[in-house]
């Protein structure tokens, strides 16, 4: 009778409060408790595959994913506190308290560790997304696990980052190193003589946060370089993508992984320095 409910999506959910109901009557609250959660996690499961299309926007997609998986984990204790209200009306539930507490929390924590190795795929492993989309993603997903912790009382914004920290922190350190050969690039293509697109680099710099440098060129100091321009630019994003993610843990890794960039572009600066033949390219090296 209740595989058969299980085939009728409409009447699924009444079904499966139906059995848990009698199956404690009958004495079997724990597997009563087993049953509904098996049922929503495949709905939760469920969801995510036929509820969440991936085209479009990858950003958008995560985004909607991680809304209806922890949307999915609120409407779930919201039926299983409804459920227990009615098991504790029965003289057959007396006692369980402490095994529903645990098991919820249990279950929930479960879930969420298999979205989470589902988010590793997505935006770690499969490498279809920039940096900075990832930092906007988990963004949003730390957003939906702190609304979600503060609705059902579980800790799901801890468990999403000891899941993903680790994977998070390969990420930053691969984005030094994507940083640390660009710069390499880019300082073996500069010949560091002026251009004519001082305006364009005036613009980029002050869209880094480094408005100040008009005036200071304006006055005739200097003018920038290309390669200072573009690593300016690459180290400001980088910055404010690290401030999207929104995790403690990671805040040395994104300090050490900053202050390697940094000595990157020193580097190439001093050697440029060294090389120089000029007064003249000296000091607009220094710019």
């Amino acid at each position: 009778m209740v595989t058969g409910h299980f085939l009728l999506p409409l009447d699924a959910n009444q079904s499966v409060h139906i059995a848990v109901i009698h199956l404690s009557e009958l004495g079997k609250t724990v597997l009563a408790l087993h049953l509904f959660l098996a049922y929503r996690s495949g709905v939760i499961s469920s969801s995510l595959v036929r509820g969440v299309r991936q085209e479009g926007n990858q950003l958008v997609y995560l985004n909607r994913l991680s809304f209806v998986f922890h949307r999915g984990l609120v409407e779930s204790v919201a039926e299983w506190n409804q459920l227990i209200n009615q098991l504790k009306k029965q003289p057959e539930f007396v006692g369980f308290d402490d095994v529903v507490t645990s098991k919820l929390c249990s279950w929930v924590l479960e879930e969420t560790v298999r979205f989470c190795n589902q988010l590793k795929v997505i935006l770690i492993d499969s490498r279809s997304i920039s940096f900075y989309a990832m930092a906007c993603a988990s963004e949003r997903i730390h957003a939906h696990a702190k609304k979600t912790t503060e609705l059902i009382g579980v800790d799901v914004k801890s468990t999403v980052d000891n899941c993903l920290v680790k994977s998070w922190q390969r990420a930053v350190e691969e984005q030094g190193r994507v940083y640390r050969d660009a710069v390499e690039h880019r300082a073996s293509k500069e010949n560091w003589q002026p251009t004519d697109n001082s305006d364009a680099n005036i613009k980029t710099m002050a869209e880094a946060g480094f408005p100040e440098v008009k005036q200071s060129l304006n006055g005739g100091r200097g003018v920038l370089a290309s390669f200072t321009t573009q690593t300016t630019r690459s180290l400001s994003q980088f910055a404010h993508a690290c401030a999207r993610f929104d995790c403690v843990e990671l805040r040395e890794c994104f300090a050490t992984t900053l202050a390697n960039m940094l000595q990157c572009d020193l580097d190439v600066y001093s050697r440029a320095l060294r090389a120089a033949k000029t007064p003249e390219e000296v000091d607009f090296q220094r710019f």
